[in-house]
């Protein structure tokens, strides 16, 4: 299954574990139903999209920060980071 298939599961599990319909993750994010119902659905939202899921999906800007990024992973649009830096890289870094 490939990234995209990952974030349907994650809004769709999220909305399940909330107990909210389409039409009420739908207002929590300022997004159509029909929107959300897309992305459950495979399909690929836009960055501004993630931007609202993170918003309405988490409590806070440093938690928001995280999950649009760990959103952004799972629709494709970054790479996931590596925690730390390899000593290869961080040597050049360092140069």
């Amino acid at each position: 299954m490939g990234d995209q298939g990952k974030l349907s599961e994650w809004l769709e599990d999220r909305c399940h574990r909330e107990h909210l319909s389409l039409r009420q993750a739908a207002a929590n994010t300022g997004l159509s139903h029909a929107t959300i119902g897309d992305i459950i659905r495979g399909g690929h939202p836009s960055p501004q999209t993630i931007t609202k899921l993170a918003q309405a999906f988490s409590d806070g800007t440093n938690q928001r920060l995280a999950l649009e990024d760990r959103l952004l992973v799972l629709a494709g649009y970054r790479t996931p980071h590596p925690e730390r830096v390899s000593e290869a890289l961080a040597h050049v870094i360092d140069k």
